[in-house]
């Protein structure tokens, strides 16, 4: 190779090298400018989701709001004793209940959606018996979220998580700060579909009422299975599924194609059999159906 072109060559390569460093530094830029413009809001009024009036950009017992309501990115913090309306699909970085004596609720309009890109963190609503509960009522709504926190648990199911016909997408895990309290509730009072990505309270712990619902195990990865009574229990993604314990089942079981079920030494069934098994492909090994 001539001198000339390797000169030229070297040019390029650095001009390149240039272009490039210029690009990451537009790209973290951007990413930055999109944090600095996220809004941390406070219920601070019983009203809807859209309303300017039901949020306050500084406590819940102020009415100052220096932004209008919450969008995708934005920080929501529900409280104050209030009420939110998801009237309007709707947006969200995170959703966070303040833990203090008195009901806090978000209850979604039916076949409206919220959708949350992090954490919904619900602690239990303190003193009053079951007077005080923080709840997030999806009923016949569509609510997705990354994660779903219980906190401060207790016996008392001061904290729930309600659905009647909706949908709920966890696309992480469901958590307890405790594997023994059962005052985290997850209550179906109808044909509802919760779908877990992760694990559901997978050291113990938590409470779930099945009535004619639908929990769907659907992570890509592996996964480990609630030890509760389902009405209907689905097993879905190229993964193997794992019971905690002993599980019951009291209608159907359905194993999809590339999910297997592990049930190890544990027995599905063990009070309450699954009245149909449906495997589209899917398997299951160990102990006992």
């Amino acid at each position: 190779m001539e001198v000339k072109d390797y000169l030229r060559k070297e040019k390029e390569f650095r001009s390149f090298s240039t272009q490039r460093k210029a690009v990451v530094a537009c790209i973290a830029l951007l990413i930055s400018s999109i944090s600095a413009f996220a809004t941390t809001y406070y219920s601070r009024a019983t009203g809807n989701w859209n309303a300017n009036s039901t949020w306050s950009t500084v406590s819940f017992a102020s009415a100052t709001n220096a932004g209008t309501f919450p969008v995708a990115g934005d920080v929501v913090n529900i409280g104050g004793g209030f009420t939110v309306t998801v009237n309007v699909a709707s947006a969200c970085a995170s959703i966070t209940y303040e833990a203090a004596g008195r009901s806090n609720t978000v209850t979604l309009n039916s076949g409206i959606g919220l959708t949350v890109s992090g954490t919904i963190t619900i602690p239990r609503a303190t003193g009053g018996g079951t007077t005080n509960i923080n709840l997030l009522a999806v009923g016949a709504g569509n609510l997705t979220a990354a994660t779903l926190s219980y906190t401060s648990s207790g016996n008392r199911t001061r904290h729930r998580l309600t659905i009647s016909t909706g949908t709920v997408t966890i696309t992480g895990n469901i958590t307890s700060n405790s594997n023994t309290n059962t005052s985290p509730l997850i209550s179906f009072t109808g044909a509802g579909t919760l779908n877990v990505g992760g694990s559901m309270f997978s050291g113990g712990g938590g409470t779930l009422t099945q009535s004619t619902s639908t929990v769907n195990y659907n992570g890509g990865g592996a996964q480990t299975i609630g030890a509760f009574t389902y009405y209907n229990l689905t097993l879905t993604g190229n993964s193997t599924k794992s019971l905690r314990a002993a599980t019951n089942v009291s209608n159907t079981l359905t194993v999809n194609a590339g999910a297997t079920l592990s049930l190890s030494t544990f027995t599905l069934g063990a009070t309450t059999r699954p009245t149909s098994t449906v495997l589209y492909c899917g398997a299951v090994t160990g102990s006992t159906i």
